[in-house]
Parts: C-alpha cells; sequence; structure tokens
C-alpha cells in the first residue's frame, strides 16, 4: 500500500550542538498543529563529534537521523533536500525552534490557500508574536520587486517541486543571500505573513558570531561573488524578474559598499572596491527610488567627497 506523503519536511541541521537544543527544536515541532502523518524530520548532522542521537531516545523512531562528514550549513540543507519527502520543507537551525501559535497561522494559511512559497519572519523575543497581517496572493518576483527581503531561508515554507535542482552554494558564509532570490523568482504563488514564527537563538559561540578579520573578508568575497552571479543572470530573465532582481543586486551592492566600510576600516580598499564594481558593471548604482535610504546612499557614491563622507559617517558609528 503506498503511503501519504507528508505536507511538511522538517530538515533539521547540527553541527556539534548540545542536545538541550535539538531537543527543544524537536519538542516545538511536535507542538505545532499538524498530525504526526502529516509531517516528518530530517535531523542532519553535519560531522559533529559529540554523539547525540543517545541523548534523542524518546525521538529516535520518529526522525530520519543523517549523519555525514562536515559539508558546511549549505552542504547539510542540500543533504536535507535530497532525501525530504513532504509536499513542503521547512529548514529549521537545530539551535532555533518554532513559535507555536504563529507557526500554527501559517499552517492553517499554507493548508488553505497552496502556496508555492510561504514567507513569515523571525523573533528573539518570543512573546512578541507580530501582527498576523498578511499580503494578497502574488508572485515572489512581483514581492521582491517591491520589498525590501528579510533574507532567511529558515522563515519561509516551500514547495519542494519549486527547487527543481536549486540548491545552496556550498562554502558560502551568506548562502541565504544567493538561495532566496532566486527561489522567490521560481514561486508563481507567494504569501508573506507579518508572524514572528521562528525563534533565532544567538549564542556566542555561533558561527554567525565569529567576527574575525578573515571571517569577514570571506563574507565580502562570498557577496561579491553572488553579484556576479545576479548580474550574469539578469538578462536571461523575463521584464518583471528582471527589474526584481535588479533591485535585489542594487541593494546587495550597497551592502557590500557599506560593509567594506564597517569591516575593513580603510579607505584605500573602499576605493579599491568601488573600482572593482564598476569593472564589472554593477556600479555606479541603479538610479531608483527602491528606499529613502537607498536613495540617499546612491547619490553619496556618485562623488569622491561622497565617498568621504560616507567613510566618516559609516566609521563612526561602527
Amino acid at each position: 500500500m503506498e503511503t501519504t506523503k507528508p505536507l511538511i519536511s522538517f530538515i533539521i541541521t547540527t553541527y556539534n550542538l548540545s542536545a538541550h537544543y535539538l531537543l527543544r527544536c524537536i519538542d516545538s515541532v511536535f507542538s505545532i498543529s499538524l498530525n504526526q502523518n502529516e509531517f516528518e524530520i530530517v535531523l542532519v548532522d553535519d560531522g559533529s563529534k559529540i554523539k547525540i542521537l543517545p541523548e534523542l531516545k524518546q525521538y529516535q523512531s520518529l526522525i530520519r537521523y543523517i549523519y555525514q562528514d562536515n559539508k558546511g550549513a549549505s552542504g547539510a540543507r542540500n543533504t536535507g533536500i535530497d532525501h525530504a519527502k513532504g509536499e513542503y520543507i521547512q529548514f529549521i537551525d537545530g539551535d532555533d525552534y518554532l513559535l507555536t501559535k504563529p507557526y500554527n497561522y501559517c499552517i492553517d494559511i499554507l493548508k488553505q490557500e497552496k502556496p508555492q512559497l510561504l514567507l513569515f519572519k523571525y523573533t528573539k523575543n518570543k512573546d512578541h508574536e507580530g501582527s498576523y497581517k498578511r499580503s494578497k496572493s502574488t508572485t515572489g518576483a512581483d514581492y521582491m520587486l517591491h520589498n525590501n527581503l528579510q533574507l532567511s531561508v529558515d522563515t519561509s515554507i516551500l514547495k519542494r517541486n519549486i527547487l527543481d535542482g536549486l540548491r545552496f552554494s556550498c562554502g558560502r558564509l551568506n548562502e541565504d543571500e544567493e538561495f532566496m532570490p532566486l527561489l522567490l523568482l521560481r514561486a508563481k504563488n507567494f504569501i508573506a505573513i507579518d508572524a514572528n514564527a521562528y525563534f533565532y537563538e544567538t549564542r556566542q559561540e555561533s558561527c554567525s558570531n565569529d567576527i574575525g578579520i578573515t571571517i569577514l573578508k570571506k563574507r565580502l568575497e562570498d557577496t561579491k561573488n553572488i553579484l556576479l552571479h545576479f548580474n550574469k543572470l539578469i538578462p536571461t530573465l523575463s521584464n518583471k524578474e528582471r527589474l526584481a532582481l535588479e533591485r535585489r543586486t542594487a541593494q546587495l551592492t550597497m551592502d557590500y559598499i557599506y560593509n567594506t566600510i564597517k569591516y575593513l576600516n580603510d579607505y584605500n580598499e573602499l576605493v579599491h572596491r568601488i573600482n572593482e564594481l564598476r569593472k564589472y558593471h554593477l556600479f555606479p548604482l541603479k538610479n531608483r527610488y527602491y528606499t529613502t535610504k537607498y536613495y540617499l546612499f546612491r547619490a553619496l557614491t556618485l562623488s569622491t567627497l561622497g565617498h568621504k563622507i560616507l567613510f566618516k559617517l559609516i566609521v563612526k558609528i561602527r
């Protein structure tokens, strides 16, 4: 007899993480309003040195545990995708968890309207649920064209079949910056909800908190490579998709310039990187009024005097 496909595959990724966090994360999945046959949990252990399965004994028969040699967050998520059987996918970092009431609201919308991509929000305050306002159903490209993005794949429920070969780029520190815009371009039925359904845990030892200069330079290099990828892709897109990715590329270029100053505190390095952007036709920034912040930032980048003013302003507040 054919087994019913689960509605959602929850892909939980972990690396050298205490069982305390994983138990909290798994508990949050079992607390939501899905019957046990409506979901599956795929736990991808990305080469942990500590043994976690004995600590998860109450869930061992209810999860699929996959151990692999360390490949980083992108590699762990890709492995989860390859093993997922659900109609939808939800990624969760093992030290984070779902917030029951707002996530149940998202599930209700998912079941009623069956979007290809549903986007919600994360919070660091578990008592703040958000407004529960939601957008009309639209395309991901249209949403990206008219909105700034909160780029975390963990705050989305995505239909597995829209991936169609799309995977995370291994080795990047900011893989969501690349993955999410490409995912949005594929979504023909998209809904955004102002509900804080995902709790983001800030741990001192977390990779995302490592701010050594080597890591910072790697983030800048990864961002530049994402910009080059997007710039190459833009001419191949339909008109609305092109405009949407142009907006995201322009804003990511603005972030790249800002972070060059913030991370490196070196005016000569700023000049060098702006000239490099110019060579790749990523500079000057697009003359569009995406936001007031973008418009003013662009104005300052158009002259040497503006560069110096921008440098001083960012260094002062860094």
